[in-house]
């Protein structure tokens, strides 16, 4: 199905807050019937896959933080929003990376990227693959970022807990498949 089947009308905002706003978009099909769909806009986010080596027993760097969503503790890799306007998605990992988890890499590959929710939102997450990696001091913001905590999990490790459900973040889970493929795993 192309766009040209259903045309945007307008825009109504509901509720603005930081960087996110739930909207009502109002669309028009080709036979005419007009209808509505609420959702969330977001700027994106990006995730980084940061191993220490590019051979296929290499570590992968997880983070254990606190997701106030789903009130637990969940194991993610570093990741974050693009809130800063104008920031290539690469710059944001980076940073990202440094402020998670005290580290900055001298080589990265882009992985593309992934729609989170389609159905309820424009998320987007950009994935990159980090290596050569240096320890540096982080830079953490907020609660659930100050006692977050950092592992060097080996990648088998690692995609044994995405087949246990362990590890089920959507950009975590999809940027270490996509690293294991890479590495012939």
């Amino acid at each position: 199905m192309t766009n040209e089947i259903f045309r945007f009308l307008k825009r109504r905002i509901v509720h603005e807050w930081g960087v996110w706003s739930l909207v009502t978009d109002h669309f028009e099909g080709e036979d005419g019937e007009k209808f509505a769909r609420t959702l969330l806009t977001t700027p994106g986010a990006v995730a980084v896959v940061a191993t220490d080596t590019t051979e296929p027993d290499c570590n992968v760097v997880l983070v254990r933080q606190f997701r106030a969503s789903v009130r637990k503790q969940c194991w993610e890799i570093p990741a974050g929003m693009c809130d800063v306007e104008g920031e290539p998605p690469r710059l944001t990992a980076e940073r990202e990376l440094k402020e998670e988890a005290g580290l900055v890499a001298s080589k990265w590959r882009e992985l593309g990227g992934v729609r989170q929710a389609s159905g309820i939102s424009n998320a987007y997450g950009s994935l990159f693959w980090a290596t050569g990696l240096t320890p540096v001091a982080d830079d953490r913001h907020g609660p659930e970022e100050a006692a977050m905590t950092v592992h060097h999990v080996p990648l088998r490790d690692a995609l044994t807990m995405i087949e246990s459900g362990d590890l089920d973040n959507s950009l975590a889970v999809i940027g270490i498949l996509r690293v294991a493929r890479l590495l012939g795993i």
